[in-house]
């Protein structure tokens, strides 16, 4: 499953990072072309369905055959082209194709049968492990990067040029505003704890290493995540502007990822996977659906609770987050915590002492209950005790006995 992204580079350094070898063997950029409509990109760290990322596909799908690839802002949600009504009532419930159902289901199906394949580029995305209250997010992506790699000298974006940092796509009904600055220094986050992913040598690459593609002239930054996706295209009208939507396509994931999610999306690794899955006119369905399966290529974090709503972007949501170990509290039944109450200014869990678990109260002195008068009408059948005798009692008895 993949229901949140974070893409934080701008136009230029996508196009930049997804620079490929095209038919004549040499290095090309994919041109940018702007979504119809005026739809545009926002860059940011905590991207929802509904928005617009960026999504690479064949410029075959606009009849050029000069420019081999197009990047183009799409929207994260597929509604089918047949659709009537409005196409909201469907986009979040396509965001993600399952791969086992893409080429049965009519919301799929016809979009894939037209080669409407496409790659979604993202920084990386985030994944909620549910077995656990509260649910724990993490941040998933490509093995070679490291936290730093998303900030700092790489982050040479339009999101510096942005006054106040990261632009937030509005919400409905919201206007646009700026957020805090995103372009923050973090120390270096260490990954070999129990909030990240076990980490080998093959994970301590630099951030030339990190690239798409090691010979790419065209970038040295971070390597992006590249899904599989299917796109459709929408219109309200015949003679309406055409909207461009598309869904992630997701499989099973490996054991070594599935104890946080057992679906994951399909990644295209390697320019020889992305090549086959966008040229639709060489390579059948069937074959390209052999291209989406899962991957070992990936790392990931723990991050703050900060991701859970969509209108937090900063760059708090990809932080490395290591929750605190909460002191275990002392076990206590309803007799203790009643008795604890005898003797104000007493802790009802301290140090691990008798005092601590017993109450104050217990080793009062005892005191006798005051009489009532059912206990006086008890007593009253019982017989008197008896009391010793005295000496001037036996001098009486005595004389008493002589004059008998």
């Amino acid at each position: 499953m993949c229901g949140r992204t974070a893409c934080t580079l701008g136009p230029d350094d996508i196009c930049n990072a997804c620079s490929y070898k095209d038919s004549n063997g040499e290095w090309a950029k994919p041109k940018w072309k702007d979504a119809p409509g005026g739809a545009q990109y926002y860059p940011s760290y905590n991207i929802p369905p509904s928005a617009y990322t960026p999504v690479i596909l064949s410029g075959k799908h606009f009849g050029d055959e000069t420019v081999e690839r197009f990047v183009m802002p799409m929207c994260w949600g597929l509604v089918p082209s047949w659709h009537k009504g409005d196409p909201k009532t469907v986009a979040h419930n396509l965001n993600n194709c399952r791969r086992e159902t893409m080429l049965e289901k009519p919301s799929f199906r016809h979009a894939f049968s037209k080669g409407r394949r496409c790659v979604v580029v993202a920084d990386g995305f985030y994944e909620w492990k549910r077995d656990q209250k509260p649910k724990q997010p993490y941040f998933i992506y490509s093995k070679g990067n490291t936290l730093d790699s998303f900030l700092g000298e790489s982050f040479d974006t339009e999101l510096s040029k942005i006054e106040g940092g990261l632009k937030e796509e509005p919400l409905p009904g919201e206007k646009v505003k700026l957020l805090p600055s995103a372009i923050e220094s973090t120390e270096t986050a260490s990954f070999q704890s129990s909030a990240a992913c076990p980490v080998d040598d093959t994970n301590k690459s630099t951030i030339e290493d990190a690239d798409n593609s090691p010979n790419n002239p065209h970038w040295r930054g971070r390597r992006l995540l590249t899904m599989a996706g299917i796109f459709d295209i929408w219109r309200k009208s015949e003679d309406a502007e055409p909207m461009y939507t598309y869904s992630v396509i997701t499989v099973e994931s490996p054991p070594s990822f599935g104890w946080i999610h057992h679906r994951m999306p399909a990644i295209l690794n390697g320019e020889k996977d992305i090549q086959d899955w966008l040229e639709y006119n060489k390579v059948p369905s069937q074959q390209a659906a052999l291209l989406c399966h899962a991957t070992e290529d990936l790392i990931w974090h723990q991050v703050a609770a900060a991701v859970n709503s969509v209108k937090n972007k900063s760059v708090e949501c990809i932080q490395l987050f290591e929750p605190t170990e909460k002191k275990p509290e002392c076990l206590q039944t309803g007799l203790d915590r009643w008795l604890s109450k005898a003797k104000p200014g007493e802790t009802e869990c301290s140090s691990n002492t008798a005092k601590e678990w017993s109450s104050p109260s217990l080793t009062e002195t005892k005191k006798e209950p005051k009489s009532t008068s059912m206990m006086a009408w008890l007593k009253r059948g019982k017989p008197e005790p008896k009391r010793e005798e005295s000496e001037q009692d036996a001098t009486l008895k005595a004389k008493r006995a002589r004059m008998v």
